[in-house]
């Protein structure tokens, strides 16, 4: 018996890439290359080995573990042609159709998954083949599992086995992994050696026999004085190449064998498809097969194919309705449209009043203070607790004309029309009762039903924050990868909605029933997701955090956001005129510098000047040459003028576009007034971010950025800005956390922590401690946080690698709680698999056993880290509820504007400020009973940069 697994996402790759020059078109003009040549060539496969089981796999659009280990890892990977990613649609919904197999996980790549359904396939079938391309699979072979790798026709293969690794490389399979972590790889900007190729990559290991015993014997060898110097300079990227290239065969993965039986796309639905496109060849290879069945294997896939029918290949039973059977969906789940006052009357009196209520909103933006309310959904019980169909409620729509829908306008066309007056009077009072309210992001919707005059109340439950709170580190807590998490459920894609070549994507221009299935749809699984995600809440022990915590603090940042803060515009103005002279000028000096005119923003031509016509000596190099970046071009400038200039033309630039030009466009038209979004549910610490614009990442250290805080200012001349700022708060709750004396002494005591650092380990009175001596304390004092080894402590202080290892040493024996707090956090998270704050959050650690070395080590690093950082973030959070509480009480007029990690900024009327002062000082430094005190250093002023000190 065998099993075929095909890499999807290569396959997509390579049959558009066959027909580049060509497409295949379907008789209505629609694109068919991938389709065709994706079932062409799976076709095939099925038609020469006979699998018993075959199942397709893809990556998953996002982040994976691997970029959590290097961030660099392929990103000059450019993004998918268009004309590729417009076939994809049809290609899935050929697939949901055919009933194959496909198989998918979110936070690692198509390789590991396939390795771990061939690894746990030993019970289930005698051969694996990998269809892939991929030389990284090599590592995986073994006398069960082998590749086929695919040809430049569809239907040419070529078997790899691990007897042909064995004989091509004179190594085993695994120990590829060293010779690849060598060479590394420019496709995936996997670093490798610089100037290591593969045949030297594997003449070395051949010779040595791995990584280890190659370093072990690096200096006694006889290797090349060159060679060995790019060996030693390159060691720790050489074994983070090594772990970039493993692939993880142990994944956690549901999977059902039963699933992975061929069979053939003979279904009604699927042919159906395929006829629209006019794929006569695949329909014709399809019939052959069904008929005559497909060839019998043998056990050498070399063999010639006989022409008997082979054994366990099934034809397709009836498929069920697929999720992108739209309109047979919406029938069978019984979706309602609102569309009339009547009918909106009669759902609303069906509802429970009691039972909670899924609410969801339509948009024609994403921006809350400025996009439209397009329709509402709804999701509830009845009156004798049966499930309504969920339902949705058009609320504004664009009447169709002749030449609305055909994609290709540029601007709306027809007539708006609004039943905005009616919805509200109808549907406020049952947005307003005590009824529990949930949703998805709800924060989103209910600001966005505020200001059309909907207001909710009652309790509320975010389905994404209940996710969060289970699970931090997950990779998404958005609605579609939860409903397919935790429902097995795909939902319909956004950009389903509109036609193939549709550019505007008007939502108020679709069809009302698409809409409206797509709409109801949302609060139907939002209601079915909070049924099964509020029970767990409950069994983990956090319901605690998510309803005292996470919900009162969404409702603080919904006040915060709705606040917004104002911008000077004639400021920002000004900045732009004097960051372009500024340009300008560095721009010439920069030529005059090089002695030629180049592209500045081409790292190619800026590496040819640097290291060619300079002569500089090189740092390091990428995958596609000498690097250029802020690190070496830092560690350049003392040698040259150019490096430096070239770093502060990238400043200003970067400032220019990312603030200067960006915000103006961000302030409300109506007020001026600056609205971000706070992310909660995004940092696997507990921490918030901001987005559009991101305010949390405006460089204050330098005077540019302070000049970009400036732009910031108070909406009235009569008020000034408060900032309250943490002092040192992650020493503080080490020190809380460690329960080490010496440590919490400097803190009670008020001293200066990095001064009395320096002083304990040097052994000589504070007083006596140097500038250096303070700063090398600093380093320590704060890496030990985020688990600083003593390479990382040499290269940060500039001392050799056996003093930074003294001086942890040294560290450790001054303040002995913190290296047993280290050594049992670490202890209990491989005990436990999950760390947590001080507020009881959990952040699960599902690698923290792997027998990857850097995989673990970064786990390990992350278990220290996070009762620290977590417990930071769960601390603010914890002083912006009683703020925004007493706030309320004092009704002083001050409002709470922003969360910078540790700072937080208000705005207060003049009159009011030292009341509003102590009120902030209490409300954070009381937010949590320590060891030792908390400090918050507080700044005013009439613009965020003097405010901030």
């Amino acid at each position: 018996m065998s099993l075929i697994l095909v890499d999807g996402s290569a396959l997509i790759y390579r049959a558009h890439f066959a027909f580049a020059n060509r497409p295949l078109t379907a008789p209505s003009g629609e694109t068919t290359s991938v389709a065709f040549g994706f079932f062409n060539s799976i076709l095939r496969l099925i038609e020469k080995y006979a699998p018993e089981k075959i199942a397709v796999v893809f990556d998953v659009k996002g982040p994976t573990f691997r970029h959590e280990m290097y961030p660099a890892y392929k990103a000059q990977r450019k993004p998918m042609p268009a004309e590729l990613a417009e076939q994809l649609p049809r290609l899935h919904r050929l697939l949901a159709a055919w009933g194959i197999a496909v198989l998918q996980e979110q936070g690692v790549e198509a390789d590991d998954v396939m390795a771990t359904v061939a690894r746990r396939s030993v019970d289930i079938t005698d051969q694996v083949w990998f269809y892939t391309g991929d030389k990284d699979f090599m590592q995986l072979l073994d006398e069960r599992t082998g590749m086929l790798k695919p040809g430049r026709r569809g239907d040419e293969v070529t078997p790899l086995t691990a007897q042909d690794v064995r004989k091509t490389y004179g190594l085993d399979p695994a120990d590829l992994i060293d010779v690849f972590a060598l060479a590394g790889d420019k496709a995936d900007n996997i670093p490798g050696a610089p100037g290591v190729g593969d045949k030297t990559a594997q003449k070395l290991i051949g010779e040595f026999g791995s990584l280890e015993k190659l370093y072990d014997g690096l200096e006694a060898s006889k290797l090349t004085p060159r060679l060995k110097r790019v060996l030693g300079e390159n060691r720790d990227q050489v074994f983070l190449s090594r772990n970039l290239f493993v692939i993880d065969d142990d994944l956690d993965l549901d999977l059902d064998w039963d699933a992975m039986d061929t069979i053939l796309p003979t279904g009604e639905e699927v042919r159906g498809q395929l006829e629209e496109l006019g794929l006569k060849r695949v329909l014709g290879l399809t019939d052959k097969l069904a008929s005559n069945g497909p060839a019998e294997a043998d056990s050498d896939p070399q063999a010639k194919p006989a022409k008997a029918a082979a054994p366990g290949i099934a034809r397709q039973k009836a498929p069920e309705p697929v999720a992108t059977n739209w309109s047979r969906q919406r029938h069978a789940r019984g979706y309602r449209i609102l569309d009339d006052d009547e009918k909106l009357e009669s759902w609303l009196a069906s509802l429970d009043p009691l039972a909670p209520l899924a609410v969801d909103t339509e948009t024609d933006g994403l921006r809350q203070d400025t996009c439209r309310l397009v329709g509402v959904c709804l999701g509830g019980w009845g009156r004798h607790g049966q499930k309504l169909a969920p339902a949705y409620i058009p609320v504004r729509w664009r009447e169709a004309d002749g030449n609305a829908g055909d994609g290709g306008t540029l601007f709306p066309v027809g007539k708006e029309e609004s039943r905005l007056s009616s919805v509200q009077a109808l549907l406020r009072p049952v947005l307003q009762n005590g009824c529990l309210k949930v949703g998805q992001n709800l924060k989103f919707d209910e600001w966005v039903l505020g200001r059309h005059d909907l207001p909710l109340d009652g309790p509320r439950f975010d389905t994404m924050l209940a996710s969060y709170v289970l699970d931090p580190g997950r990779m998404s807590h958005g609605l579609d990868d939860l409903v397919l998490g935790y429902l097995d459920h795909r939902m319909m894609p956004f950009g389903e909605l509109f036609e193939p070549g549709d550019r505007l994507k008007d939502i108020l221009s679709v069809d009302p029933d698409r809409l409206g299935l797509y709409a109801a749809e949302d609060a139907d699984y939002t209601l079915q997701l909070y049924e099964v995600i509020e029970p767990l809440l409950a069994d983990s022990g956090m319901a605690g955090l998510f309803h005292d915590l996470e919900m009162p603090v969404a409702a603080v940042l919904l006040r915060m956001e709705r606040n917004g803060i104002k911008i000077d515009l004639d400021f920002l103005e000004e900045l732009r005129e004097r960051f372009e002279a500024e340009m300008t000028d560095l721009k010439v000096r920069i030529i005059a510098s090089a002695g030629e005119d180049f592209n500045i923003q081409s790292p190619k031509q800026l590496s040819v000047i640097l290291f060619e016509k300079l002569g500089l000596k090189p740092v390091k190099k990428t995958a596609t040459g000498w690097s250029t970046d802020v690190s070496v071009l830092t560690a350049l400038a003392d040698e040259h003028e150019l490096p430096a200039l070239i770093l502060e033309y990238r400043q200003v630039a970067k400032l220019q576009n990312t603030y200067v030009e960006t915000l103006p466009g961000l302030a409300n038209p109506a007020t001026g007034l600056i609205h971000t979004s706070y992310n909660q549910a995004v940092a696997a610490t507990g921490r918030l971010s901001s987005s559009d614009p991101n305010l949390q990442n405006i460089p204050i250290r330098t005077e540019l950025g302070r000049q970009i805080r400036r732009a910031f200012v108070t909406r009235s001349a009569d008020n000034v800005f408060l900032s309250a700022d943490y002092s040192q708060v992650e020493l503080r709750l080490l020190a809380h956390l460690a329960d080490d004396p010496g440590l919490q002494a400097a803190f009670n005591d008020g001293a200066d922590v990095h001064r009395r650092t320096a002083a304990l380990i040097a052994g000589v009175p504070e007083e006596d401690v140097t500038a250096e001596m303070r700063s090398r304390a600093k380093a320590i004092n704060f890496g030990v946080i985020y688990g600083m080894g003593s390479r990382a402590l040499a290269r940060q202080i500039g001392v050799k690698v056996q003093e930074a290892s003294q001086f942890i040493e040294t560290y450790f024996e001054t303040y002995p709680g913190v290296k047993v707090f280290i050594e049992e956090t670490r202890e209990q998270a491989h005990r436990d698999g999950w760390v947590k704050t001080l507020l009881g959050r959990r952040r699960l650690l599902p690698d923290i056993d792997s027998t990857n070395n850097r995989v673990r080590s970064f786990q390990e690093r992350v278990a220290v880290n996070t009762p620290i950082q977590g417990t930071a973030a769960d601390l603010i959070k914890l002083a912006m509820l009683r703020i925004q509480k007493d706030l309320d009480d004092a009704d002083s007029g001050a409002l709470l504007l922003l969360q910078v990690h540790d700072e937080l900024v208000l705005e207060v009327p003049a009159g009011e400020l030292e009341a509003v002062r102590e009120l902030v000082r209490s409300g954070m430094e009381g937010a949590l009973e320590l060891t030792v005190p908390l400090v918050v250093d507080m700044h005013a002023g009439a613009n965020w940069a003097e405010a901030h000190g």
